[in-house]
């Protein structure tokens, strides 16, 4: 009897060791737990910030649920207009439409933009996605252009980068490296608004892909964001934007950028100058 379970703990043991064996070899096995941890993650911090905002007032248009302080009441409107203005053309260009409504955040205290979205900053981002939302800095604190305040903010400010951040999310379950979403924020701030980021910074021979990829975070921000927009241009110039959407689904499905870009594109995304 001692000897039968003895024999069973040890099919056991090979049965785990095996299966730990696949996991760590299985690529799409990887992705796929990224991706379910990245969800978990978001519903996590999503009822922590909401909680955290719980005081804020609520405006509802067609696609959005905005969050805000009562002081931004006109700003949130505002908002709401640009998000769905912008909201069927950046879904049609990644052919994704979510199918709940996408919050917004707007804050008027820039230091709690930080601490909601665990952001170790100096400077305020004008927008964070986190959590699953898109985070916005209130465009009063920004904007000095008074006389151009509504085109400003829609030009320049972070609504369709960062629902673009939001799809790209989605269509990949959180399955992507960072260089790749914000370059494709870029690129379709780019396109959809005419706002090109960043088009005078040099040096960007310095950063090959490899580097976007294994150090984004050690980089210089501002060449490893242009960077990073030249290389999804790039790719949407000569194999099409169709492309980049295949790569993104393909990643979705538990793949590393590597391979997917392998599969699409037919390359090593590594050796694309």
């Amino acid at each position: 009897m001692k000897k039968h379970i003895k024999d069973i703990l040890r099919l056991l043991i090979v049965v785990i060791l095996v299966l730990i064996f696949i996991f760590i070899t299985n690529v799409r096995v990887v992705g796929y737990l990224k991706g379910s941890i990245n969800t978990l993650y978001n519903n996590i911090e999503k009822k922590r910030i909401l909680a955290n905002i719980k005081d804020y007032d609520i405006l509802e248009t067609k696609h959005f649920i905005i969050r805000f302080d009562k002081e931004d009441k006109e700003v949130a409107y505002l908002t709401g207009e640009i998000a769905e203005k912008y909201y069927n053309v950046v879904c049609k260009m990644f052919d994704y439409y979510n199918k709940e409504k996408n919050i917004i955040i707007i804050y008027d205290d820039g230091n709690e933009l930080l601490k909601n979205t665990r952001l170790n900053k100096q400077t305020y981002p004008v927008g964070v996605y986190y959590g699953g939302m898109i985070n916005i800095l209130s465009p009063k604190l920004w904007i000095k252009d008074t006389e151009n305040f509504n085109m400003v903010y829609e030009k320049d400010g972070p609504i369709v980068h960062e629902f673009t951040h939001l799809i790209v999310d989605k269509i990949t379950h959180g399955n992507y490296p960072m260089w790749l979403t914000e370059g494709i924020a870029l690129y379709a701030e780019y396109k959809l608004t005419g706002f090109e980021w960043g088009k005078d910074i040099q040096y960007l021979d310095k950063v090959d892909i490899k580097s976007l990829d294994k150090n984004f975070y050690q980089l210089d921000q501002y060449i490893a964001y242009r960077k990073s927009f030249e290389v999804i241009k790039k790719i949407s110039d000569i194999w099409g934007f169709e492309k980049l959407k295949d790569i993104l689904i393909t990643l979705g499905e538990g793949n590393n950028l590597k391979s997917s870009t392998k599969a699409v594109l037919k390359i090593n995304l590594y050796e694309l100058k």
